[in-house]
């Protein structure tokens, strides 16, 4: 099998070198159509065709629905500092929706916990560019956000306002 780097994205950065969205920290169905193959990705149980640190094996074969349609905020969003490559900071952002145009940012640890810069910076997201945002601190989830999206917070995780 073939290990594929992933190519450069939306702002001419790469995943090269990092596999953290694979490493089975997210929740996905892998479903290969050629190989009549479902995999069921979840945390602690990584894509059977990734190699973690090198990429995809099955790259050209890989599903639209997640794997070519997922999209790490590193790769599409400026606005996140290098730091926070996931192989870097061990931290995935991902956009997820409330409702219809209320959406924000979840901060999945991959890896390692979410400490230091990258802990401030994340907990900075709402106060500079108001984007509800949600993360776990030693193991407890946290928010930063509009009305619409603490009370969704508080509800699904018991969260603790930043």
């Amino acid at each position: 099998m073939a290990i594929v780097p992933l190519g450069p994205n939306v702002l001419g950065r790469s995943c090269e070198g990092c596999t953290k969205c694979c490493s089975g920290t997210l929740s996905a169905t892998i479903k290969i159509e050629s190989r009549a193959t479902v995999h069921e990705m979840a945390p602690g149980n990584p894509c059977v065709f990734v190699e973690i640190g090198k990429g995809c094996g099955v790259y050209d074969e890989r599903p639209d629905d997640p794997c070519r349609t997922f999209r790490c905020q590193y790769l599409v969003d400026e606005s996140v500092p290098e730091e926070m490559k996931p192989s870097k900071s061990n931290v995935i952002l991902t956009i997820e929706e409330v409702l219809p145009n209320v959406e924000y940012i979840i901060a999945h640890e991959a890896g390692g916990s979410l400490e230091g810069d990258n802990l401030k910076w994340v907990r900075s997201l709402y106060d500079k560019y108001s984007v509800n945002t949600a993360w776990k601190e030693d193991g407890v989830w946290h928010y930063s956000g509009d009305a619409i999206f603490t009370a969704y917070a508080i509800k699904k995780w018991n969260a603790i306002p930043k």
